[in-house]
């Protein structure tokens, strides 16, 4: 296949989680600064060095697991985005891997929580996020609640959808 017709390639975090190691578990019922774990080792490279390691493999577009982040900060986030324009690197997504909107008892809590990521994916210069939208079995209920928007609109929702206009 042609260069010119062949998809847009992206490196996800995930599939180097053995390489960076350390994980920053964060989840709408421990939502805490995130400590580092060693779920995979203590790692052989740095989430900012993901970038320049992608390029070298002349992929210029990358995933990030939301647990790959080991801070949500804007230093930590204009450091991420220097190594990004430094390797010509692409933040395609933002994986953003808990929450459940489709659960009645704990949707405000975990779209509220979505939403913080989705305002951190911004703030990194992500293109898009991926969010999961809910582990209910598949129904129409489910789709109609995991697809429904708070109402009224929540402010970090408004200034999301006024900077896309």
């Amino acid at each position: 296949m042609s260069a010119e017709k062949s998809p847009a390639l992206a490196v996800s975090s995930w599939s180097l989680h053995r390489t960076l190691g350390l994980t920053y578990p964060n989840r709408p019922d421990h939502d805490v600064t995130q400590a580092p774990e060693p779920t995979y080792g203590p790692g052989r490279m740095s989430l900012l060095d993901m970038p320049a390691a992608v390029a070298a493999l002349d992929i210029n577009r990358i995933e990030v697991c939301s647990f790959h982040l080991p801070s949500r900060d804007a230093d930590y986030a204009a450091a991420f985005k220097a190594a990004l324009q430094q390797a010509g690197v692409r933040f395609q997504t933002l994986l953003i891997e808990y929450g459940d909107i489709t659960n009645p008892a704990t949707r405000e809590r975990d779209l509220a929580w979505i939403e913080s990521w989705i305002d951190t994916a911004a703030l990194f210069g992500a293109e898009q996020a991926r969010v999961i939208a809910g582990r209910a079995e598949p129904s129409r209920e489910a789709l109609d609640r995991s697809s429904r928007r708070a109402d009224p609109p929540r402010p970090a929702m408004a200034r999301r959808a006024a900077c896309a206009s």
